[in-house]
């Protein structure tokens, strides 16, 4: 025997086991989605946080469950469509988490600049106001730093990257923090801005962006004196500064 579930219309609402299907497809969606968080976040580099891979899969495969079919749909399913359903979204999202995090290996944004090559142009306008050109640092030694708000990795690079432009910004060091936080959390970055010695900016603010949306963050480029990509940083060692940043800057040594 089947069980059916049926979207009374003029009745009393169901009580909350017995959930009209589009309700039930919504609830499914959104547990898959999580599954695949926790999936797909264990198979990237430790304390990466992806910023738009989620939202890609999510609409190509989850959130079509929710929107309106052309054809006319029924308004009673049984559980077994229900759940067969909701298991072909979770193997979906599941196979194409393994997928991607074979693709994203070595390469933590899919428009990334090159390394070893020049560098994109970046343009991008200060909280302050002011104008940070990338082309125009030639001769410097350029940090271009992505973070948020709510990312704790980023939390725990940022002091060493204000403590470095502290110490070098008169070697000709330079650092921008380009934050990616939501308009709704624009009063946290300010927060957080004035602690810094570098520039921070937001991602918005970005008028000519060679470099394109990070993949994930914190994420560091490394741009040399000659205004090519030296070299990347998913989080920020004493190590990583010490054997990819200093030999750059002509008096740290």
């Amino acid at each position: 025997m089947s069980v059916k579930f049926v979207l009374g219309i003029g009745s009393a609402p169901p009580p909350p086991c017995a959930l009209a299907a589009p309700a039930q497809h919504k609830i499914a969606s959104r547990a898959a989605a999580h599954i695949f968080n926790i999936i797909f976040s264990s198979m990237l580099p430790k304390d990466w946080l992806p910023t738009d891979v989620l939202s890609v899969i999510s609409n190509a495969y989850l959130q079509p469950i929710n929107q309106p079919r052309a054809r006319p749909r029924r308004e009673t399913e049984s559980m077994a469509e229900v759940v067969g359903k909701s298991a072909l979204t979770l193997v979906r999202a599941t196979a194409i988490g393994a997928a991607l995090s074979f693709a994203f290996a070595g390469k933590p944004a899919q428009a990334a600049p090159e390394i070893g090559k020049a560098a994109p142009e970046l343009v991008v306008t200060e909280l302050d106001g002011q104008t940070f050109d990338l082309a125009k640092l030639r001769g410097k030694v350029v940090l271009v730093s992505y973070w948020a708000t709510w990312c704790a990795p980023c939390r725990k690079d940022m002091p060493k990257l204000d403590a470095l432009y502290r110490r070098y910004h008169d070697d000709n060091l330079e650092i921008i923090g380009i934050s990616i936080d939501r308009d709704s959390d624009l009063e946290k970055v300010r927060k957080v801005a004035p602690k810094l010695a570098y520039p921070v900016a937001l991602l918005k603010g970005i008028t000519n962006d060679g470099f394109g949306p990070p993949a994930g963050v914190p994420i560091t480029w490394i741009v040399d004196a000659d205004g090519k990509v030296s070299d990347m940083m998913i989080d920020v060692r004493d190590e990583l500064l010490n054997s990819l940043v200093l030999p750059l800057l002509p008096h740290a040594h």
